[in-house]
């Protein structure tokens, strides 16, 4: 039997998290979760440099293991508090604009901690310390963990490095080599789908959490309706809504608020009528496909006294997808619309930097 080693952590809540169970009724933190978001950013450090999803998963599974071998990362929840009834609001206003409509259930609170013990072979220890340290600082559990809820700090006593400071190719390479031959270490800068090769960091300090959450929610909705209406509404939505032509032209320049994630619901209470913003691309036969969501290509991610934004300038949808509205209740029998997504990721960005992010990480120009 390989010798194997123990790592053990405490971590902190930072914003409420709200982690579903066997009992959708009720609340708990399970190792599957965890090894979840273990798994998701591992694809993230080793995506770079592999050439296909089926060598990705292949990875992954040698990693964690799939349903006809065992992984070689075992995971144990040591402690957790009991699950209670949170609402995430401050005094009387809703904070999490930005991080999701406003949310109340069985959950985990800010402050609350957690323990874990991960069992890992001993030639395996330095990636899955990295892993665990890259996981918890850019990535969170539960529901809406994208945008900011669940997020996790290492408690007082535990330095908080981050791990992407310093990192190299080189560096990359001596994580992986314990489970990848030498000649299979090759990094590609690939945009299929979200990788270190395509990750950017940005970070930004703060003092009191509450009134950055309010800051934050106050400049997400100015930024994307600075005039109380979207651009997309005032020069696409609500011509569609009257049934008069929309311009080609308007559509590549003024859609954007799309790459915040979707479906997005427009309303208007003077023309009684509401259109859904969503997505469609061409499946096998022709066949429409498409579940009409998808995240938006960012983590938040909330430390004490600090803030990450994690960055995936990937494929925000497949090849080929094209915007859809579609009407809604009276307007049901109009025909869609549909047009080729442009993809803004500078939009983005230009966001982050607004609110006064810095970019701290471009794995773009590893070295």
């Amino acid at each position: 039997m390989e010798k194997l080693t123990s790592l053990e952590y405490t971590l902190e809540f930072v914003t409420p998290a709200f982690i579903g169970g066997a009992d959708p009724e009720k609340a708990e933190l399970r190792p599957a979760s965890i090894v979840g978001m273990l798994r998701w950013w591992f694809r993230v450090l080793v995506g770079a440099f592999v050439e296909s999803i089926e060598e990705l998963f292949q990875l992954e599974s040698e990693l964690f293991g799939n349903q006809d071998k065992a992984g070689k990362i075992w995971v144990r929840v040591l402690e957790y508090p009991a699950p209670k009834s949170i609402e995430t609001k401050t005094k009387d206003k809703d904070y999490n604009y930005l991080l999701g409509l406003s949310k109340r259930g069985k959950g985990f609170d800010k402050g609350e901690k957690v323990k874990l013990r991960i069992l890992t072979p001993d030639n395996l220890k330095e990636l899955t310390e990295f892993l665990v340290r890259f996981a918890f600082t850019f990535g969170n559990l539960g529901n809406r963990a994208r945008k900011g809820f669940g997020s996790l700090d290492f408690s007082q006593g535990d330095l908080l490095i981050d791990p992407t400071k310093d990192l190299s190719i080189e560096k990359l390479k001596e994580i992986l080599r314990p489970l990848m031959k030498e000649e299979d270490l090759t990094f590609h800068k690939n945009s299929k789908y979200p990788n270190i090769s395509n990750m950017k960091v940005f970070k930004k300090s703060y003092r009191n959490l509450d009134s950055e959450l309010s800051y934050l929610s106050e400049q997400y909705r100015n930024f994307r309706a600075p005039s109380g209406l979207t651009e997309e509404y005032k020069k696409v939505i609500s011509l569609f809504m009257d049934r008069k032509p929309i311009s080609d032209r308007d559509v590549v320049s003024v859609f954007k608020n799309h790459m915040f994630g979707l479906p997005i619901m427009f309303f208007s209470r003077k023309r009684n009528a509401k259109v859904m913003l969503s997505w469609t691309s061409e499946g096998q036969n022709g066949r429409k496909v498409g579940d009409r969501r998808r995240a938006a290509p960012f983590w938040i991610s909330f430390k004490r006294e600090k803030i990450y934004i994690t960055l995936f300038r990937s494929s925000f949808l497949p090849e080929g997808s094209k915007i859809v509205l579609q009407p809604k209740g009276r307007h049901g029998n109009k025909k869609q619309f549909e047009e080729t997504f442009p993809e803004d990721y500078d939009y983005l960005e230009r966001f982050f930097k607004k609110i006064g992010f810095e970019e701290v990480f471009d794995g773009g120009s590893l070295k």
